[in-house]
């Protein structure tokens, strides 16, 4: 492997990652979001609990509050949801970027899991994920080596298959267009 960097360069990781104020009010919404899921259900059960053992004085009422509980204890649940599917796309996003990057800087661009792990900071396990998602969406194929390993190829990234625009990277691009 040559000596470059797998590091995403200052505004590739700004891309990929999401800032202090974009951390922070994601962890209020699954924080906030948890405690109202909590408060509502234990008030949802209350009020189940009160109907069932008759203190209803008034049926209507009781419904209206139930039905208030339930819709606190959805939105709740949908907005921990929403939250923890971005933060896991982000993530797999990243894991990709390292990948690729790592590919590309192998002199036939053909990986192993191990290689991967080792070389991205993941698991085996998260190296075959990401391993098997950049397949099923055709960036990479899977062969088989002499000695009998996985190799995931990336034909794409070999140089007579990338076009040369005098560019080097993502970063030299954004840059020159934020010069201009």
């Amino acid at each position: 492997m040559s000596g470059k960097s797998l590091l995403p360069s200052k505004s590739e990781q700004d891309s990929l990652s999401l800032s202090a104020k974009q951390m922070a009010w994601s962890n209020f919404q699954i924080v906030g979001g948890s405690l109202l899921g909590l408060g509502s259900a234990c008030c949802l059960l209350e009020e189940i609990v009160w109907f069932c053992v008759g203190h209803v004085k008034e049926v209507g009422g009781q419904a209206a509050a139930t039905l208030f509980f339930v819709g606190l204890l959805v939105g709740s649940i949908l907005v921990v949801r929403n939250e923890w599917t971005k933060r896991k796309a982000l993530k797999e996003a990243r894991q990709e970027q390292l990948v690729l990057r790592l590919a590309k800087n192998e002199p036939n661009n053909a990986l192993t899991i191990s290689s991967i792990s080792l070389n991205c900071a993941i698991s085996l396990a998260e190296a075959l994920e990401v391993a098997n998602r950049l397949t099923k969406r055709g960036v990479c194929t899977v062969d088989v080596s002499d000695s009998g390993d996985m190799l995931y190829c990336f034909p794409s990234l070999l140089k007579k298959n990338i076009p040369q625009l005098g560019i080097d990277t993502l970063s030299e691009q954004i840059e020159r267009v934020s010069d201009s």
